[in-house]
């Protein structure tokens, strides 16, 4: 990973590989009563990997909303090149704009599933809970 790759994209990588290594896994139903496009049953497999797929594609989600602007766009002249889109943006008194992607806090927490993996900075680190949320 660069220097200057930010958060956003490193999740979006991640997210994509993930997502990749679960191919061709349980493609065919493997039982009786058994896969992905069947009923599942709750011995089989098939549960774990159609539950990481179906992770994947909310992270995908979350990672289309929360993004640094489009050079040039409209966003970035007014929120700032390095901001993150999906912050501030809901018209919410409580939900401020990030104004670095490095430190949005949905990126942050589902950097998390992450930290393990190659390019995870320190500074991606998880924020203290707050269980009061």
């Amino acid at each position: 990973m660069s220097d200057t790759e930010d958060l956003a994209t490193w999740l979006r990588a991640q997210v994509t590989a993930a997502s990749a290594r679960t191919s061709g896994f349980f493609e065919q139903p493997h039982g009786p009563g058994c896969g992905i496009t069947a009923d599942v049953s709750p011995e089989c497999d098939c549960n774990y990997v159609d539950t990481i797929r179906a992770q994947c594609e909310a992270q995908m989600r979350v990672l289309n909303r929360h993004h640094p602007p489009r050079p040039g766009s409209s966003e970035a002249a007014w929120m700032g090149a390095r901001s993150c889109v999906g912050c501030g943006v809901t018209g919410d008194p409580d939900c401020e704009v990030t104004e670095d992607i490095n430190e949005c806090p949905e990126l942050l927490d589902m950097a998390v599933a992450f930290r393990h993996q190659p390019g995870y900075r320190e500074g991606w680190a998880p924020r203290p809970f707050d269980s009061d949320g």
